[in-house]
């Protein structure tokens, strides 16, 4: 049925050509309406498309799509979590009118910003319109330190405020004007419908459509894909032999399943999975970026590959555990071509690995990058679908097979989005929430450097130790691309400085004690401060004094019943102040002490005394019944 659909969908495409934005409102519709009974089971019963305003077309969501819309629906915290929120400064003089107009075109522009799902989740509707207008908030007027809280206090918002994922919209932006020159526009997105790709052409193309606004003259964009394009094209693709292998591919990779990824917590684990975030932020310098190139050309690999590698290493020298899996999310719009395509298009690769710790590490990168490119290629299916079939023990506490995320966007910057005459600035808005317990992400910069941010969970892992693990990660590169041939096993997660200050400095414990017998320089304290507690024990206390004077009692006493010098006398007493002085006195008497635990079984104890040839044992009556019967 399916295949009849795209056969015609396909046709569609080579009568009515994609020659400009019009197009948006006719070849989609047209599309809607053939074979509509073909995808009425796509749609659920109690389903009205035309709720909230007149619809330009329904069309089936995304595997990917549904399992994101179960997982919100499951905790109110995981809607926060889904939200991407951006805010870009913009120094210069703004033309508002012109940046309102050009949001609007967005809108228009992309399917994705005009998209509202089912109650089930199973069905996408995107409207043919929709009414935008971009808040204005003034805060000009503001001392600086009024106005810096109100940024903080508007950028909270945009990501603590869930979106109505069935009524929308699922898009939103607002502009603070903070000086006549200086601007922040605000603007979250459900990651439902977008994803990081999305993100980079929604800038672009936002920056292009202002900029031909504000010169007045016509935008000239190339034809947007269509989202909905996209997501027929993947239920074409359900039940295809492509489809079942790529499945069976995936299905033998786990056909036993991994160990639990088990990474050092700061925090007991909270026995319900949680989704408290924040973010740590790492950069890699330029050099030993260069650096981990070369050794990735070396070994014909990609800066990706070389760097992911990396990061599995990393994980082994963390847990000790040489097999892992890593999750890494990969592109739709690259992997079909849709390259001008805003949605969400995210496959999330479980990719495993198996590590030898004999082998170097450039014998390990050359093994992994055949492994990666075979995983690469069987991209087209979803993470949910493979849980679904594997026989995982599931646990509330934790995310199956992936808590650790690992993702490097090595075109950071090189996306076209300048604003004519304004300087600008973009920043992510840092939210409370997020999905996954430990997501290292990297960005290639323009000078050369990988910008590194981690986001983790709060709840599992403290500010202080995501700082020491991003440093460890650098670390184990630069001794990595310094000495590529050594093996996985011999690298360390320490800096040189490091592993000198706990190896050495800090394990430098020698001390010179005083040549003398301690109850000597007991003596000589008593001297000094014979007044002062010594002792403590509940609610009863000694001076140094009072206990050398008890001490003294008890060794002219062992002296007098013969106890002779080096002789070992047993103490056979619970823990309290008659246990130092017992001690003590022994000392002084020149024997030594064998001390004695009553929780012992009396046969033991028994042994330990006949083995030590003890003649005397000092102990209270109230321990008598406790000590072998011969004592």
């Amino acid at each position: 049925m399916m295949d009849c659909l795209s056969d015609r969908l396909n046709l569609l495409d080579d009568v009515i050509p994609h020659d400009g934005l019009n197009v948006l409102s006719i070849a989609p519709t047209l599309k809607s309406l053939m074979h509509s009974s073909e995808r009425a089971n796509l749609q659920a019963i109690d389903f009205d498309p035309f709720v909230d305003g007149e619809l330009l077309l329904a069309a089936p969501a995304t595997e990917s799509q549904q399992e994101i819309w179960l997982g919100v629906q499951m905790s109110p915290n995981a809607n926060l979590a889904c939200i991407l929120s951006q805010s870009l400064q913009i120094g210069g003089r703004l033309n508002v009118d012109a940046m309102q107009a050009a949001i609007r075109a967005l809108i228009d522009r992309h399917e994705s910003l005009r998209t509202t799902f089912s109650g089930d989740g199973k069905t996408i509707s995107i409207a043919k319109a929709v009414t935008f207008e971009l808040p204005i908030r003034d805060l000009s007027a503001l001392s600086s330190s009024d106005r810096a809280a109100a940024i903080d206090r508007y950028q909270q918002q945009a990501v603590n405020t869930p979106f109505d994922l069935q009524h929308g919209p699922l898009f939103r932006a607002q502009l603070l004007k903070l000086a006549d020159r200086q601007h922040l526009l605000i603007w979250d997105v459900h990651h439902l419908i977008c994803d990081g790709w999305s993100l980079g052409i929604l800038l672009a193309d936002l920056a292009a459509i202002y900029n031909s606004l504000n010169r007045g003259i016509a935008i000239a964009l190339e034809q947007p894909e269509y989202f909905s394009e996209y997501t027929f094209a993947e239920q074409a693709q359900i039940g295809t032999p492509e489809a079942i292998a790529t499945t069976a591919y995936w299905l033998q990779k786990f056909a036993e399943l991994p160990p639990v990824l088990d990474l050092p917590t700061d925090y007991p684990r909270p026995p319900v999975r949680t989704f408290n975030s924040s973010r740590e932020y790492y950069t890699l310098p330029a050099n030993l970026v260069a650096q981990i190139e070369k050794l990735g050309v070396k070994h014909g690999c990609s800066v990706m590959t070389t760097l992911l590698s990396a990061f599995e290493v990393f994980l082994f020298k963390l847990t000790g555990q040489t097999d892992l899996t890593v999750g890494v999310p990969t592109s739709g719009q690259l992997a079909t071509g849709r390259f001008n395509l805003v949605g969400h298009c995210v496959n999330f690769l479980p990719l495993r690995s198996r590590i030898d710790p004999a082998i170097a590490f450039g014998d390990y990168l050359r093994s992994r990058n055949s492994a990666i490119l075979d995983d690469y290629e069987r991209q087209n299916f979803t993470f949910g679908s493979l849980l679904q079939k594997l026989a995982i023990p599931r646990d509330a506490s934790r995310i199956p097979l992936v808590p650790a995320v690992f993702n490097i966007d090595l075109d950071g910057g090189s996306t076209k989005s300048t604003f004519d005459e304004l300087t600008t600035t973009l920043a992510f808005n840092r939210g409370e929430f997020a999905t996954f317990e430990f997501f290292l992400n990297g960005f290639a910069t323009a000078s050369g450097q990988i910008d590194l941010d981690c986001q983790y969970n709060t709840n599992l892992f403290s500010a202080t130790s995501i700082q020491q693990r991003l440093g460890e990660f650098a670390n184990l590169l630069t001794q990595i691309v310094a000495t590529p041939d050594r093996s996985l096993q011999q690298l360390s997660l320490l800096s040189p400085a490091q592993a000198q200050q706990l190896l050495v400095d800090w394990n430098a414990t020698q001390t010179d004690f005083p040549s003398e017998c301690i109850d000597r320089v007991f003596v000589r304290q008593v001297a000094e401060s014979g007044e002062a507690i010594a002792l403590i024990y509940q609610d009863r206390q000694l001076t140094y004094r009072e206990l050398n004077e008890r001490a003294n009692r008890l060794a002219n006493y062992l002296l007098a019943i013969g106890v002779k010098s080096g002789e070992l006398v047993g103490i056979a007493v619970d823990r309290s102040i008659e246990t130092i002085v017992a001690m003590l006195g022994i000392l002084k008497a020149g024997g030594a002490y064998l001390p004695l635990d009553l929780s012992y079984p009396a046969a033991r104890l028994a042994y330990m005394l006949e083995n030590a040839q003890v003649s005397v044992l000092l102990t209270k009556t109230t321990a008598r019944d406790r000590l072998p019967a011969h004592t």
